[in-house]
């Protein structure tokens, strides 16, 4: 009871949050075209049909999580929007404690209220589309690590671990999070590395061991379907559009 009274501002927000997310749910219309494969895979998925319901182009887990929710909402559209808005809302206690360790209370709490208003954060809570998710796995993320580097607590790298691949299962530019973990982890008190270094070492292999064993099954899923080994099987794509050039007149770089 004492926990929930110091907290009860956070819930009373949690419940606004819900409520309101929840209400759009209920007055969306349309369906993006991502939204409409996520769904169809969700439906394999929930008709056993596994070899069907996974896709090296899109990531697993957003339909997973959709396909679990259809057994109780019945309907696929209304399963995946339920469960943006439900991590959407979520999100609310990773981002008010990250913000509450890093600053105060009050700082926390007026971030929260941020997050519930900002349109494009409250228009993902209600899709049929990874964003809310994602959202909410990156916070919990951010607000793990913070705990664990400030208490020194290698093993909470184990969850973190997890969480990253959850992330990079969500959307596949999750990948790159675990780079920005590991860095945060080896550039924290910097001046400090020969006391810590062992502390260091030991987070690093939690997190890294876990993140790997938790991704691999879906690698070698797609190292099946394409033969190859790629983080990304879009990966090409994204290459080609960055670093070929598009047309014929190309502006040169170097000096006449």
């Amino acid at each position: 009871m004492r926990l929930l009274s110091r907290n009860k501002e956070i819930l009373i927000l949690f419940l606004v949050t819900l409520a309101s997310r929840a209400f759009l749910v209920l007055t969306a219309r349309g369906i993006a075209d991502d939204g409409c494969a996520y769904g169809q895979l969700a439906k394999e998925i929930a008709g056993g049909n596994f070899y069907e319901a996974f896709s090296p182009i899109l990531p697993p887990l957003f339909p997973i999580f959709t396909a679990g929710a259809s057994y109780i909402f019945r309907d696929f559209e209304l399963s995946g929007r339920m469960v943006s808005c439900l991590f959407g809302s979520l999100t609310v206690f990773p981002l008010f404690f990250l913000v509450k360790n890093i600053f105060d209370r009050k700082i926390a709490l007026m971030t929260v209220l941020f997050f519930i208003v900002h349109p494009y954060l409250f228009q993902a809570s209600g899709e049929v589309l990874t964003e809310a998710l994602y959202f909410f796995f990156i916070t919990s993320i951010a607000s793990l690590s913070w705990i664990a580097i400030q208490k020194r607590r290698g093993t909470l790298f184990l969850v973190v671990g997890l969480l990253l691949s959850l992330a990079f299962l969500t959307r596949f530019e999750g990948f790159a999070l675990i780079f920005l973990v590991l860095g945060w982890i080896w550039l924290i008190n910097l001046p400090e590395i020969r006391t810590g270094i062992r502390w260091k070492f030991i987070s690093s292999f939690f997190c890294l061991i876990i993140f790997i064993v938790a991704s691999l099954p879906y690698l070698f899923f797609v190292h099946q379907e394409t033969g190859r080994w790629q983080i990304c099987p879009q990966q090409e794509k994204y290459v080609d559009t960055f670093f070929k050039p598009t047309g014929d007149n190309q502006t040169s770089l170097q000096k006449d």
